[in-house]
């Protein structure tokens, strides 16, 4: 009872807190849905002129109510705040270009071993299923999330009108993120995963990309906490969302256990007197669900669980005949 009186009371905190930040935040006409707000983005004098830095002097293309030339808004500002973020950028982005290259590599290999299944079979880390699951991680962790990280990066310091904080951490942030994909990556072609899909990557890789994830959004929140403007646009607000719930999606991802409702459980367990020490069952996933069993109790042919190559070899010639005799009849 105190576990679950303790979890209720953290709740009601957390309700109140986050109901103080909505009043807080319509009190300091955060939440305006006025057209005006959606100027934010723009300097002063900007918005409904062309913008191209490139055309020297008056811009023929934007012209005034008189009917004169308007300079264009490229400003010194924006320069600063573009090379206080190039570094972290250019790590971000070339870091990604470097994974979808890679990741596109496993997935021609992938690709081209559905027409050729006994092309490099002799090594269990260039099977099919690995180098299909070494693709998509890749191109997941490597090319989508670093390139996409780094596009909010370049994109928060236009829209909050100030330089990126802590950009050395973003770069240390971006180290440690391709460490743990390499690292990821050795270990799904090496045979060790968690064995669910889009999450094969190891947990305990996985704290390190939590804590990267991290490093992208502290420095993210303090950039907003001293931006210029008075108004959050609404893309700072999502891209703060997603920065720091990548952390938090880590864990819970990770973690084998409906918890909340073992601390349901264990409350109706008390209550109808009942063994409390079975709070778990159907609710904590150990041992790993055996899908082959599964697969074999809806009456298909199945192989499994398999340890080590050779389990594995003889699974698949086991497949190939049973397939080639379903063929042929």
């Amino acid at each position: 009872m105190l576990t679950i009186g303790l979890l209720l009371g953290l709740s009601f905190v957390v309700s109140l807190l986050a109901l103080g930040f909505l009043i807080w935040a319509m009190s300091a006409r955060q939440l305006r849905l006025e057209q005006e707000q959606a100027y934010a983005i723009f300097t002063p004098g900007e918005a409904g002129h062309a913008d191209d830095a490139s055309i020297p002097g008056p811009d023929p293309q934007s012209r005034a109510p008189d009917g004169g030339a308007t300079a264009h808004h490229f400003d010194t500002l924006r320069g600063g705040i573009d090379r206080v973020s190039r570094s972290p950028v250019l790590a971000l982005v070339a870091s990604g270009l470097f994974w979808l290259v890679l990741g596109s590599i496993f997935g021609l290999m992938a690709s081209m071993k559905l027409h050729m299944p006994d092309w490099l079979v002799g090594d269990a880390a260039l099977t099919f299923g690995r180098v299909r699951t070494l693709h998509l991680n890749m191109v997941a962790y490597g090319w989508l999330s670093m390139t996409g990280i780094g596009v909010v990066i370049w994109m928060t310091g236009r829209m909050f009108h100030t330089a990126l904080r802590m950009p050395r951490l973003v770069l240390a942030g971006t180290v440690l993120w391709n460490i743990m994909v390499a690292a990821g990556g050795l270990a799904i072609a090496s045979g060790w995963t968690d064995g669910e899909e889009w999450l094969e990557i190891p947990w305990q890789l996985d704290i390190g990309l939590a804590i990267a994830g991290a490093m992208f959004a502290i420095p993210l929140v303090a950039t907003a906490a001293k931006r210029n403007v008075h108004h959050i646009y609404v893309s700072g607000w999502y891209f703060m969302a997603a920065l720091t719930d990548t952390p938090v999606l880590f864990i819970v991802a990770n973690n084998r256990s409906y918890f909340n409702d073992e601390v349901h459980q264990e409350r109706v367990a008390r209550e109808r007197g009942r063994p409390v020490e079975n709070k778990w069952i159907g609710q904590k996933i150990d041992p790993v669900v055996d899908n082959a069993a599964i697969a074999r109790a809806q009456g298909f042919e199945a192989f499994g669980p398999l340890e080590g190559e050779a389990a594995v070899r003889a699974a698949l010639a086991t497949a190939r005949t049973s397939a080639l005799w379903a063929f042929s009849c």
